[in-house]
């Protein structure tokens, strides 16, 4: 049972998009029931993380602010191009992809911005990969950078593991 201040649940008042869009009002549903899972791992004292990107409107909803206004609950920024997110067929450039994660618990978290010392590529048109049985595949860039590198994956693991160890 989830109890507390209802500013989680996303009301039409503050939704962001058009409520005539089917696509906008499940996204702000979704995210409505994400922040209620939030809420109950919150009051349980435990660890959790909401990713999506710095551009969406997720940012500017109420719920989202009132939750952030919540003891152990913080919004960091980031640049997945600092983790080493990178296109497979140029192993010197990097996708920038600016991320907002939402942290719940007092866990440490250092995120990383980027400093300009890479080559970024724009996350648009589609790359040649080789597949299974070396066939080749284009792949789009936006869904080859929509998987998270393996360096920021490691700093969620201790965020999340530093929270469980220091409960026991």
């Amino acid at each position: 049972m989830i109890s507390g201040q209802a500013s989680v649940v996303i009301s039409h008042k503050v939704w962001c998009g058009s409520l005539r869009n089917p696509k906008e009002v499940m996204g702000n549903k979704t995210i409505g029931v994400c922040m209620l899972v939030l809420r109950a791992i919150w009051e349980t004292g435990g660890t959790a993380t909401l990713e999506h990107p710095l551009s969406s409107g997720i940012w500017r909803l109420q719920g989202i602010h009132s939750f952030l206004g919540l003891h152990g609950v913080r919004k960091v920024r980031l640049h997945q191009c600092m983790y080493g997110l990178r296109p497979s067929d140029d192993c010197s450039a990097r996708y920038r992809k600016a991320t907002g994660l939402i942290l719940v618990g007092g866990s440490p978290f250092r995120a990383r911005t980027c400093d300009g010392s890479r080559r970024h590529v724009p996350i648009l048109g589609t790359v040649t990969r080789c597949g299974p049985n070396d066939v080749q595949a284009s792949v789009a860039r936006s869904h080859e950078s929509g998987v998270h590198p393996a360096s920021l994956c490691r700093c969620l693991a201790k965020f999340h593991c530093y929270g469980c160890c220091r409960r026991r």
